[in-house]
């Protein structure tokens, strides 16, 4: 869907940055040229990675609030189990964290 996520900035103390790829072999100067360059060791750790046959957050809200509407919509019948005072609360409840996650981006 093209859906991108706020990004979320979180206080860390380590950050462990992976070497994979470099071999020791002789002589020294060889594998010293191998050695990625920090800022390329950053830029692999934060980089964007578009993953397919995967719902996203927004995708997978928008279907759950089709599911919460609906049901809000069998409250009037009485013998649905949507009509209790809990259902009704928990619909409203739902309804309206989905609405704000959709809006915002914050759950």
């Amino acid at each position: 869907c093209g859906y991108k996520p706020a990004v979320r900035q979180e206080t860390f103390h380590t950050l462990p940055l992976s070497l994979a790829g470099i071999v020791e072999s002789d002589p020294p100067s060889a594998a010293e040229k191998k050695i990625p360059r920090m800022e390329d060791l950053l830029t692999s750790a934060f980089k964007s990675i578009n993953l397919s046959d995967v719902i996203c957050e927004r995708c997978s809200a928008l279907e759950e609030l089709k599911v919460v509407r609906k049901a809000k919509k069998r409250q009037s019948d009485q013998k649905s189990r949507w009509s209790g005072k809990r259902a009704r609360e928990l619909l409203f409840k739902k309804e309206r964290q989905l609405i704000r996650f959709l809006e915002t981006g914050i759950e």
